[in-house]
């Protein structure tokens, strides 16, 4: 028993009777008692606060636990996310930085967005002139929606068509699809409903100029309009769309975007008139240009080099760098990113369409960043092609005389050769053709950096001076197809850019070698029907005015064509004389052999 009272109330006890002694109460027994109490509740505080200590310790393990478990679950997506998100940092870098949007850039877009939404396809289209009503409609989904083709124009205009120009990988096979405008679904996302009470406003406007006589003020432009974007919730239940496989159930979204493009041949502006005192003093200003050149051109090198030296090569320096550039001349081009989920179960939200229209307004920045400092550079070279353009007229001018002289001279040896004015008519239709093609390639030849120039610019030079060496060309052997662009539907349309590569790629010096009777015989020349019905639309004065080598390429193909056909004709009369020939030799022959016979029966008639 002491024992047990030791081990339990012994301490306690001992410092009730301590704090007793130390307290001197007047009733210690009561003081005694009542600090036993108050040991107890302490103790019972103190075994409850433990008690909470190792329950709020245990919660904070599990709690550790639990969050390392879910950083464990979320690692994966979380370092997709950042994945993604250093992916969408890099494209935005590349659009930003890029120095043309070409079809690879517009490819790796389609893919990130299509990573980024997880649906079925992604692929871009561009709005363009429609090239004939000859081919069938694309599909507006790799497996999925096609809209029926329909060859009328929006409101009376003419028809348009949409061209794939770009495709996540999933959707590659649709950039060799088009759509023609039909009452498609995809055409609405660039259709802007006109608002009620505009055309009374504009009507009120009209009438209160009529009235005052006097133009009214023009008020402020509206900011530009919203253009709306396009969501087929159920493409089977959308009768404007077809299918180009299996109908599959999903949804359908073009985020659409319209940018002022700087890319097309009238971007430039044209120089504005100048008054009469002006244009003297621009003419006094280069007749003295003219005679320091000539001065410095004397006091050039031994060989001569000087002003003539620095004529020569593509063009001349370009303008300078900081010299103001006026704003472009713009047009409104119309893109639109589309995306379906055809074949998934899954619906299209909000997120998925901002995220599209934002990938849209980075991607027309980008076009109009790049269209921008393509035309800034254009600009520049065209500045500085005025003054390679005056010498290279300076240039042909100066031989002229000498290049005609020279062809009239092998025109009359060969026309002495042919017989002479007693030579048929083909004979000297072909040496006249041939004369008026050497005085051209003559020139040309003289011109031939000029040319090359030309060619190295992104502009085209205008539709009838690129139907001149489209043709040039074509008498060298390159095919239509070579000529046109791949992705397009009418693919021997002409195409500037394989039309400049090609000019570029020696065209001079295959005009040399080309031989008018040796393309005839051999029928690699192109019809010249056709050549000249179709030069016989170009404004040859439009095309002199981009450029005399330009021109000179125009009448070089004329006079080609002119000889072809000659050569042709000289052929089949050659032919036919050759024919007559035979027969003329074959029917001698019979009537020998006829003679011949006779006379063998008439000896041996003689003999009997």
């Amino acid at each position: 028993m002491a024992d047990y009272l030791t081990a339990t109330v012994s301490a306690s006890v001992t410092e009730g009777v301590a704090a007793t002694v130390a307290a001197q109460p007047d009733d210690p027994v009561d003081f005694l008692g009542r600090y036993l109490l108050k040991l107890v509740e302490r103790g019972e505080t103190e075994a409850k606060e433990a008690a909470e200590r190792a329950e709020l310790e245990a919660l904070y393990q599990r709690k550790e636990a639990a969050q390392a478990e879910k950083d464990e679950a979320e690692a994966p997506a979380r370092s997709r996310a950042e994945e993604a998100a250093a992916e969408d940092a890099a494209m935005e870098r590349r659009l930003e930085s890029v120095e043309h949007v070409d079809g690879d850039t517009l490819d790796a877009l389609c893919d990130l967005v299509q990573a980024r939404l997880g649906v079925n396809a992604v692929y871009i289209v561009r709005k363009e002139p429609s090239e004939g009503p000859d081919a069938t409609a694309g599909a507006a989904g790799e497996d999925g929606a096609e809209e029926e083709e329909e060859e009328e124009g929006e409101e009376g205009g003419a028809a348009s068509q949409l061209r794939y120009v770009g495709a996540s990988g999933s959707a590659q096979a649709l950039k060799a699809k088009f759509v023609v405008q039909p009452a498609g679904i995809t055409f609405d996302a660039w259709k802007l409903p006109k608002k009620e009470g505009d055309e009374e406003e504009e009507e009120e406007e009209e009438e209160e100029e009529e009235e005052d006589g006097e133009p009214k003020p023009k008020r402020q432009p509206p900011p530009p309009p919203v253009l709306p974007v396009v969501h087929v919730r159920n493409v089977l239940r959308e009768p404007r769309l077809r299918f180009h496989d299996l109908p599959r159930l999903g949804e359908y979204v073009a985020a659409p975007l319209r940018y002022a493009s700087l890319d097309h041949p009238g971007c430039i502006p044209p120089e504005p008139e100048k008054e009469e005192g002006e244009e003297e003093e621009a003419a006094d200003a280069d007749a003295d240009a003219a005679d320091e050149g000539e001065d410095e051109d004397g006091e050039g090198g031994e060989d001569g080099e000087g002003a003539d030296g620095a004529a020569e090569g593509e063009d001349a320096a370009p303008a300078p760098e900081d010299e103001p550039v006026p704003p472009g001349v713009p047009v409104s081009r119309d893109l639109a990113i589309c995306f379906d989920t055809l074949g998934q179960d899954r619906r299209v939200g909000a997120a998925d369409i901002s995220t599209a229209k934002r990938w849209a307004d980075k991607l027309k920045a980008a076009l109009e960043r790049t269209e921008q400092a393509a035309y800034e550079a254009e600009f520049r070279a065209n500045k500085a092609a005025v003054a390679a353009e005056a010498a290279a007229v300076a240039e042909v001018e100066e031989g002229k005389e000498e290049d005609a002289a020279a062809a009239a001279e092998t025109k009359a040896a060969a026309l002495e050769e042919a017989g002479g004015e007693a030579a048929p008519e083909d004979v000297q239709a072909l040496l006249g053709a041939e004369e008026r093609a050497a005085v051209a390639l003559a020139g040309l030849q003289r011109a031939q950096s000029r040319l090359e120039g030309i060619a190295a610019r992104l502009v085209p030079p205008g539709e009838g001076a690129v139907t001149a060496l489209h043709t040039a060309l074509r008498y060298t052997g390159a095919s239509e197809e070579s000529l046109g662009d791949a992705g397009a539907r009418v693919k021997t349309r002409p195409h500037w850019p394989a039309v400049a590569a090609a000019t570029a790629s020696g065209l001079v010096d295959k005009l040399k070698e080309w031989n008018a009777s040796e393309a005839a015989s051999a029928g690699t020349a192109p019809d010249s029907d056709a050549v000249l019905a179709a030069l016989e639309g170009v404004d040859s004065d439009a095309v002199k005015g981009a450029s005399v080598a330009l021109f000179l390429v125009l009448e070089w193909c004329r006079a080609a064509a002119e000889a072809v056909a000659a050569a042709k004709q000289k052929q089949a009369r050659e032919e036919e004389e050759q024919r007559a020939a035979a027969e003329a030799a074959a029917a001698a022959a019979a009537e020998g052999a006829e003679g011949a016979a006779e006379g063998e029966g008439e000896d041996g008639e003689d003999d009997e």
